[in-house]
């Protein structure tokens, strides 16, 4: 292959090569742009843009409370009714689980220890799997309190906005 064809190519390819790291470059710069002025925007008030985005998927209250510890009732912010979520679904379940306590301690045990006999009893005790689940009902309840929630929430946005200003 003589010395000029050789040259053209290798001319050609570190021309293509130049142009295609310019547009990979541009394409990165559009992306980095794009990311630095969402996360300015977020930073500016990001109150606002997580309440935009919990008023499309329907969960507004649950994120207000949330983020800021305010409960909105039904005619407004801090009005008569609070909104808190979870507590009637975890009031729900902590009375049938005090419903299935008492059908097991007045009838269950009786008619199995009748029909089964006192041993099989004694193998499963039921009281046990009881205290668990209301213990567990309660670290529910301590994870849904609004407070400790609302200042990781604080914490995470000035720790996200200190290091996107900053590096």
């Amino acid at each position: 292959m003589p010395k000029s064809v050789f040259l053209n190519k290798l001319i050609f390819s570190f021309a293509f090569s130049g142009v295609l790291s310019l547009i990979s470059i541009w394409i990165l710069n559009a992306f980095y742009l794009g990311i630095t002025v969402f996360i300015a925007d977020y930073c500016v008030s990001p109150d606002q843009y997580i309440s935009t985005v919990a008023e499309k998927k329907h969960i507004k209250n649950i994120v207000q409370y949330f983020t800021t510890c305010q409960t909105q009732g039904k005619y407004g912010l801090n009005s008569g009714s609070k909104y808190v979520p979870f507590k009637q679904d975890l009031n729900r379940a902590e009375s049938k689980l005090r419903t299935a306590s008492i059908i097991y301690s007045e009838n269950l045990i009786k008619i199995s220890q009748t029909i089964i006999g006192e041993q099989l009893i004694e193998s499963y005790n039921f009281t046990d799997a009881l205290l668990h689940t209301e213990n567990l009902i309660d670290s529910l309840r301590l994870f849904t309190k609004c407070d400790q929630t609302s200042e990781s929430y604080k914490q995470i946005v000035n720790i996200l906005c200190y290091n996107s200003m900053y590096f």
